[in-house]
């Protein structure tokens, strides 16, 4: 229940925002603090546990909000097949790059280092480039094989 709580709090701020939020972007926000309030409550406990899970959806969901304004939906499309062909199939320091020929953007997906997690799945680190026009963003962060073959973003953070 305090989960549900914490992911309605932060998709209601979102949704206080002035600006137009469309609907990736509110997409964004909402998987965002999903994922992060469900890696803030794996620490802690009692109050240490409830103030994690606060802090992941609010980090989760500025980050989500943030990939969701960068891309389109076919953009994240493209960008989520590359990732995941990546992490699971190059080596490290490989690249692998998308293009969406609907928007002019594009991207690299690079694994970086392999390594099994604290928790022993399988985890690797990346570095992504993405091209939105003029603009040049970039990020670095870390995803985990889960049991049934799906990665999971573990950090994620823009530069």
């Amino acid at each position: 229940m305090k989960k549900i709580i914490v992911v309605t709090v932060a998709l209601f701020l979102v949704g206080c925002s002035t600006n137009r939020v469309s609907p990736i972007e509110l997409l964004g926000a909402g998987l965002g603090a999903a994922a992060g309030g469900l890696i803030g409550y794996q620490f802690g406990g009692g109050l240490g546990r409830i103030l994690f899970t606060a802090a992941g959806s609010m980090v989760g969901s500025g980050v989500g909000y943030m990939a969701g304004r960068m891309l389109s939906e076919s953009d994240l499309m493209a960008y989520e097949k590359t990732a995941k062909e990546a992490l699971s199939h190059a080596r490290d320091g490989e690249h692998l790059d998308w293009a969406n020929a609907e928007t002019g953007h594009r991207g690299i997906f690079r694994p970086t280092r392999t390594f099994n997690g604290w928790d022993g799945r399988y985890c690797r680190d990346y570095r992504a480039t993405v091209v939105l026009g003029p603009e040049l963003k970039t990020a670095e962060g870390t995803a985990c094989q889960q049991a049934d073959g799906q990665w999971t973003p573990v950090t994620e953070q823009f530069g």
